[in-house]
């Protein structure tokens, strides 16, 4: 029988070591890890910043949105990418720094935005600066 273009490939199968699958796994578990924080203490911290609970949602409403945008221009871009540590790598280091840093300004955010010009009674900088680092994240 001849075969088709919408055949599978022939795939010899390989096993994989338990260090190897838990390498793969390590990856996941930061993930995991980022969203169970950010969706357990987000809503808190931002009420706790004095914004309004209604504007909660528009915050919460910016990562599915920002997917619908950044995940195809992100596969664009390294479908395109030719830098010699191959097509995912520049971007998968990229966006863990980006990742550690917005988490980072997130947890700082208050202290950011009272040297940028906020203070107690005015919490508009840090509540934009964590907003920002939410849809970035």
């Amino acid at each position: 029988m001849k075969n088709t273009p919408f055949d599978p490939p022939s795939v010899t199968e390989k096993s994989l070591s338990h260090l190897n699958m838990f390498a793969l796994s390590v990856a996941w578990i930061g993930i995991e890890f980022q969203w169970s924080v950010q969706l357990a203490f987000g809503t808190p911290f931002l009420l706790s910043l004095g914004m309004e609970k209604s504007a909660t949602t528009g915050v919460w409403a910016a990562g599915p949105l920002a997917g619908i945008v950044m995940q195809p221009l992100a596969g664009a871009w390294t479908d395109s990418c030719t830098s010699r540590f191959g097509r995912r790598r520049p971007l998968l280091v990229a966006s863990t720094i980006i990742t550690a840093l917005s988490m980072l300004c997130i947890a700082f955010s208050r202290e950011i935005g009272t040297i940028i010009g906020g203070s107690d009674e005015n919490a508009t900088p840090a509540i934009a600066i964590s907003s920002i680092c939410l849809y970035i994240l």
